[in-house]
């Protein structure tokens, strides 16, 4: 569940504690610092790198016949490890841009909504028939689209949405809030 869809559903019973209030915001911000930093997986494969390469500094100093064979083995274990870490950045710097990309979408599409609202307060028909029945349509499309794209691929290493999973602290206190009705 997104942010502002919890708030959204959250708001139909009328009030929000001043607890609730501070652990969507904790989530959220838990969200945002999760997108603009490394990913855990791509953190780990970066440490045992810099492990792995100050051995390696370590036996190249060494003259004898195991730690030339050691050496020979890391260097093997180094490849294969930047080769992962490599696929791994690639597939998050890609995960990046299209979540700047969905986010740069819902802009446009909340100031074509606005754009809009000032048509009709103008009386500028034919802007507001443009807006309403071929941009933001359009837009939204796009976003679907873009959304259903990202939503689709297994095993993310970004997320745009509050889970049980990463936020288990704000469902617990959640039940403890009234239902709607």
């Amino acid at each position: 569940m997104r942010p502002h869809s919890f708030l959204t559903a959250i708001s139909r019973i009328g009030f929000l504690p001043d607890k609730a209030i501070d652990l969507i915001d904790e989530a959220a911000a838990k969200l945002r610092t999760e997108m603009e930093s490394m990913p855990e997986e791509l953190e780990v494969l970066e440490r045992r790198l810099m492990q792995l390469e100050i051995e390696r500094e370590a036996l190249r100093k060494e003259k004898d016949k195991a730690s030339k064979e050691r050496l020979k083995a890391l260097e093997k274990e180094l490849a294969e490890i930047r080769s992962q870490r490599d696929a791994l950045k690639a597939r998050w710097e890609s995960e990046k841009r299209a979540h700047v990309e969905i986010q740069k979408l819902r802009e446009t599409i909340e100031l074509a909504r606005t754009q809009m609202e000032q048509a009709q307060r103008l009386g500028e028909l034919p802007r507001v028939a443009e807006l309403q029945y071929g941009t933001i349509p359009g837009l939204e499309k796009r976003l679907k689209g873009l959304e259903d794209k990202v939503a689709g691929k297994e095993g993310q290493l970004l997320q745009e949405e509050v889970t049980r999973r990463k936020s288990p602290k704000l469902f617990r206190a959640g039940q403890a809030f009234p239902s709607p009705g």
